[in-house]
């Protein structure tokens, strides 16, 4: 029972989910990777922008430690000490000035006695440098910048928190973001006199800070080593350690966690619920150089270490900022997903409707095929059987001669019987006309059994050969024996033709195999050669059959004929079925394509032939030896 196509939507499934898995792990990988890949790129800016952040504000800075120690170091500033002139006085003013005036970094540049009274004190404003006449200098012994700038020794630099200016107690306003930078002033004895101070406008640094490190998707923060921001998410945040009610604007309240771990690491990246946080630690203070003092709108004095006193330097990507790229990310792959189940979506149908309509196709041939394969069996069979029947005719044309003579002789006896009976009956009885009847009826009855035998020897023969062309059994036999049967029984066809045929086999040559199929293939070449090769017997010729045994047991027979040949265009296709060049005198096609079933597909042997036209044709034969029975199959393909 032939199965039925495998319905469409079943095939569509089987096409269009393992497809569709595939796809989605894909995908789905596809966007993890991209994912990191985007994090990955994001981290990379930013970390980029940090370092660049850190470099700006320790370029700044480096400048102010040199700053200081060229005024120190100035030699009218140390006549002044010695001399208090006024002209020494107006040549500081002068020098400190010009300083101001070039460097437009500073808001104040001051020198104030060991008493805490300003002695020089330059105000830069609107873009001007102006000396601050005598009269409106200021007492400032109560200001932690001073006594703690006082406290320390030669060499070392003061460096105070980056804080608001404050004016009379007060923030002043605008905010007026400010570093102190101050030390201790030696005279040429040796005497501490007081100290230079820098009042840093870090404003300018803060603005170019805000402007470098803002990125695509980054926004530069600046925290103090206490957490209060210095450049906060909002305006609001910032400068809160300069105002009682906003001591709770720390980056510990705003980012607890990113917090928590920054003070584990000098640089590092967190990535968590608040979105991605990339910092650099930054240390004003120069190794071996720079000392700082507590400080701060109410300072408390003594000496900070060198990794104490920082900033955080850092480049905050909002949780928003990366939920938008991972959304723009996602919508992305989901587009071209969306597109890519379209496509499998209709390459599945298509699939799945070609695959219905092969298999019908391939049902509807193989319902063909078994039509055409009962059909050659039946025209197969037919051949055999015709071929039988040929061997039948043969037989009772053969037969018919020496049958015909014994009977005729046997009627002579009778008829002599009678002729004797009457001599017998005679008065006189003539002895020698009684010797001539006996001597006609030995004649006759050896006559009789001598065709009798002739008949006797026939059947046998014709008995084994039918037997074996009937049947597919194996078993030894003698190869000689049924070449000489098939050949005798095809005597009939080849009498009254000048068509000769020939045969080199040992006598004894034993073969185990399937005798029917090689009668039955030596019987169809024999027919086609004096069919074909000898235009039914009118041409002459001699066909040869050379039969021996291969090294490996097998059978090998040579069958040549001289006859017309075969054209080059036609040898390639004496092996299809149903092809014949005489199909108008009646070939089927089917005699050649007989013999090489048997022995290729049935036997497993081989089958080839050349053949040279105007020269003759050439067969060659390989039968294996069998050891069992040939299958059921085969037998019926037979």
């Amino acid at each position: 029972m032939q199965a039925k196509p495998t319905p469409r939507v079943v095939t569509f499934i089987g096409i269009f989910f393992p497809l569709m898995l595939a796809v989605s792990l894909l995908t789905y990988f596809l966007y993890k990777l991209d994912k990191l890949d985007r994090i990955a790129l994001i981290e990379s800016h930013a970390r980029n922008e940090v370092h660049a952040l850190r470099k700006l504000v320790m370029a700044d800075l480096k400048g102010t430690y040199s700053d200081l120690d060229f005024l120190v170091n100035l030699d009218a500033l140390g006549d002044f000490l010695d001399d208090p002139s006024v002209a020494n006085r107006a040549r500081v003013n002068r020098l400190f000035q010009g300083f101001a005036q070039a460097k437009q970094l500073y808001d104040q540049v001051r020198f104030i006695d060991d008493q805490g009274m300003e002695v020089i004190r330059i105000n830069f404003q609107g873009g001007h440098a102006t000396v601050v006449p005598r009269q409106e200098l200021q007492d400032k012994h109560n200001r932690y910048y001073f006594f703690n700038s006082l406290a320390i020794n030669r060499g070392e630099v003061y460096f105070s928190p980056l804080d608001l200016n404050v004016e009379h107690g007060k923030v002043e306003e605008p905010f007026k973001p400010m570093l102190r930078i101050g030390t201790p002033l030696y005279d040429r004895k040796g005497v501490k006199r007081g100290v230079v101070l820098l009042n840093y406008l870090a404003d300018n640094l803060l603005k170019r800070f805000s402007e470098t490190g803002q990125g695509v998707y980054s926004r530069p923060l600046l925290v103090n080593q206490d957490g209060y921001w210095l450049i906060a998410p909002t305006p609001e945040q910032a400068w809160g350690f300069m105002f009682p009610d906003r001591h709770h604007h720390h980056i510990g309240q705003t980012f607890p966690i990113a917090w928590s771990n920054m003070g584990q690491d000098d640089s590092n990246t967190i990535v968590g619920s608040n979105g991605m946080f990339v910092f650099d630690t930054i240390y004003p203070l120069e190794k071996h150089k720079i000392t700082a003092v507590a400080g701060g709108a109410d300072p408390q004095p003594g000496k900070l270490l060198e990794r104490t006193y920082h900033w955080k330097v850092i480049s905050h990507v909002p949780q928003q900022e990366l939920q938008s790229i991972f959304d723009h990310l996602r919508n992305s792959i989901f587009t071209l997903y969306g597109v890519v189940v379209f496509v499998i979506t209709t390459v599945a149908l298509v699939m799945a409707q070609k695959r219905y309509a092969d298999q019908r196709a391939r049902l509807h041939s193989d319902t063909q095929l078994m039509q055409l394969d009962v059909a050659r069996k039946e025209l197969v069979q037919t051949e055999k059987m015709a071929s039988l029947g040929r061997l039948v005719g043969g037989f009772t044309h053969e037969i018919n001669t020496p049958i015909g003579i014994a009977v005729g002789a046997s009627s002579q006896i009778h008829n002599l019987l009678d002729e004797i009976q009457q001599i017998l009956g005679q008065e006189e009885v003539h002895e020698q006309e009684l010797l001539d009847k006996l001597k006609t009826m030995d004649e006759a009855t050896l006559l009789t059994e001598k065709n009798l035998a002739r008949a006797a020897n026939m059947i046998v023969r014709f008995k084994r050969t039918s037997a074996d062309q009937a049947s597919l059994d194996v078993r030894s036999f003698n190869v000689r024996q049924a070449v000489d049967d098939v050949v005798g029984s095809l005597h009939n066809h080849f009498k009254n033709t000048p068509v000769g045929v020939r045969i080199q086999c040992h006598e004894q040559l034993i073969f185990r195999g399937i005798p029917g199929i090689l009668e039955q293939v030596i019987t169809n070449l024999l027919i086609n050669s004096l069919t074909h090769a000898y235009d039914n017997g009118k041409q002459s010729g001699v066909i040869q059959l050379n039969l021996q045994l291969a090294t490996d047991g097998s059978l090998e027979m040579l069958f040549a004929d001289d006859g017309a040949g075969i054209a080059h265009e036609t040898i390639g296709r004496i092996f299809e079925p149903f092809y014949t060049t005489r199909r108008h005198q009646g070939g089927t096609g089917l005699g050649l394509y007989v013999c090489y079933d048997l022995v290729v597909n049935q036997l497993g042997g081989d089958l080839h032939c050349t053949s040279v036209l105007g020269e003759g044709t050439q067969f060659t034969m390989r039968m294996p030896p069998l050891v069992d029975p040939i299958s059921s199959a085969s037998q019926e393909s037979a």
